[in-house]
């Protein structure tokens, strides 16, 4: 976590800290990932209502710094509960960047902010992470290796066929 996120975290700590009311504590699993031009990053993530008050979820918001990646919120919508009482907790699928095909190689940046409050009518900030989307031209060292060995066992495969075809099953000694 960055610094920018535990002082964004304590304001919204001392914002919430009137009565029974705490801000949500809303953490990505992975707020840097790499990718390459044309893939879609699923990005998940927990929110926690450490208060005792029930807290409503009521929208987004975020910020994307290029035009060449499209966040997705719906799955915000189709995973988060409505409400989350006092001590309840969900964690799941938040939203999906998608790269576009032409986006350059470099590091982008983006915020994805949880909005809601006491009711089903307030819009307050209730959620905030930024996230790093580095997109590179190189496959990274797992995706290598994976189409290494699906090499290697092709060609295994192929001397395995060729080999039994050039045996001579019709002859008995």
């Amino acid at each position: 976590m960055t610094v920018f996120n535990s002082i964004r975290f304590a304001v919204l700590a001392v914002l919430f800290s009137t009565g029974g009311a705490a801000a949500p504590l809303f953490v990505l699993d992975n707020s840097t990932r790499v990718a390459m031009p044309g893939e879609i990053l699923v990005f998940a993530g927990s929110i926690t209502n450490e208060g005792t008050d029930e807290v409503f979820l009521n929208g987004t918001s975020f910020t994307v710094s290029s035009v060449l990646l499209w966040l997705d919120d719906n799955p915000f919508y189709l995973n988060t509960p409505v409400t989350l009482v006092g001590g309840a907790h969900f964690y799941g699928e938040l939203f999906t960047v998608a790269i576009d095909s032409l986006a350059e190689p470099g590091t982008y940046t983006g915020t994805f902010t949880i909005l809601g409050g006491s009711d089903a009518q307030a819009f307050d900030v209730v959620g905030i992470n930024s996230f790093d989307v580095t997109v590179s031209t190189v496959p990274e060292p797992s995706t290598v290796a994976m189409l290494i060995s699906a090499a290697a066992l092709l060609a295994l495969y192929r001397c395995n066929v060729s080999r039994c075809r050039s045996t001579d099953h019709n002859t008995y000694k």
